[in-house]
């Protein structure tokens, strides 16, 4: 992961396949220490898995970890998308270790071993 220009950050984006064009499409931003944190949300009725476990999640206002896709919005997935939603931020938890109420999520990918380097 690479050091950011804001102290006590560090990020990394890779390309995982899900822009065609083979763009990097999946990043995560990691914080040394606990930090602020605040979200803006859809009101949309239908609200993907990882939307409705982040309200959960930033609703302390802390976070140490935020992985988000470019490409897929991961809606309309009931309970299978959300327990994928739960494993990529037990995998990125786990991967960085830091608290998994900590760890916010947009997608469950493969990349994430690559992303955490």
């Amino acid at each position: 992961m690479e050091k950011l220009g804001c102290p006590g950050f560090r990020a990394a984006g890779v390309a995982c396949g899900l822009k065609k064009n083979g763009r990097k499409d999946l990043g995560l931003i990691y914080s040394e220490a606990s930090a602020n944190v605040a979200g803006v949300f859809t009101r949309n009725r239908v609200q993907a898995a990882p939307v409705q476990l982040d309200r959960r999640r930033i609703a302390a206002g802390v976070c140490r970890a935020l992985i988000v896709n470019s490409g897929n919005a991961n809606c309309c997935t009931g309970d299978p998308g959300m327990q994928v939603a739960i494993q990529m931020a037990k995998s990125a938890a786990g991967a960085l270790a830091v608290s998994l109420d900590r760890t916010a999520c947009a997608k469950f990918d493969s990349a994430l071993p690559v992303l955490t380097r």
